[in-house]
């Protein structure tokens, strides 16, 4: 386990630092921040340059690179909105504005053909490639949940690529099919009872799509197999 900082990089920030995002091109070694000061800085964690500084986007809370075309780095905040920034060109891409209010997170699908963006206002939205314009993305879908939703992770499920959803005060996961929107429950209790008593604040799967960590608010992190969905521990 890493116990000691390989590395620290200062005074990108002039506030909280919300989110890091590392960009997966390859050889690249850049390094995206997003602070409580409105900032997402690149830096370069080789030389410990700052490599661009995208101002005014509003206090930053979700980071994604896209999966295929890496200069392309999806933003949301606490401004209710989201971006795509261009670092090839150091312009915002794209505005949207479909949330009312924190827009938590924003993660592209694998393909890079469509991302999705979960808020504080219960509804997840989706976006895929405009049918007009191939370097544009447009809202495709709404899903409502009964409580803010916290997190959101493109897994991959037997033969399908689903949506997994987690939302604030709720014992369950959520998968949606991306071919119905459909949604499928997963409990998270081990018993199988209803009691709520922690809510999932974050998803991450493994590299080889097996094993499923679900962060909590209550010091504990809760690891599920993703085919056939089973607790771990």
């Amino acid at each position: 386990y890493a116990r000691v900082p390989a590395q620290v990089i200062k005074g990108t920030h002039a506030k909280n630092i919300l989110c890091t995002r590392f960009s997966p091109a390859t050889d690249c070694t850049l390094l995206a921040s997003g602070g409580a000061d409105g900032l997402v800085v690149i830096s370069d964690v080789d030389t410990d340059e700052t490599v661009h500084v995208f101002e005014n986007v509003g206090p930053t809370l979700s980071l994604d690179f896209h999966p295929t075309h890496p200069h392309l780095l999806l933003q949301s905040g606490m401004d209710r909105s989201h971006r795509i920034l261009d670092l090839r060109s150091q312009s915002v891409a794209q505005v949207f504005s479909d949330h009312t209010k924190y827009v938590v997170r924003a993660r592209w699908h694998p393909n890079g053909q469509l991302f999705a963006t979960a808020s504080y206002d219960h509804d997840v939205c989706s976006y895929r490639v405009s049918d007009t314009n191939p370097d544009q993305y447009e809202h495709l879908y709404r899903v409502t949940f009964r409580t803010a939703v916290e997190s959101i992770l493109f897994v991959t499920m037997g033969e399908e690529t689903v949506l997994l959803v987690a939302a604030r005060e709720d014992n369950f996961l959520y998968a949606i099919s991306l071919k119905t929107w459909e949604r499928t429950s997963f409990n998270m209790n081990a018993n199988g009872d209803d009691v709520i008593s922690f809510s999932a604040l974050d998803l991450a799967v493994s590299p080889d799509q097996r094993v499923l960590l679900v962060a909590t608010d209550k010091c504990r992190i809760i690891t599920f197999l993703l085919d056939p969905f089973v607790q771990v521990r």
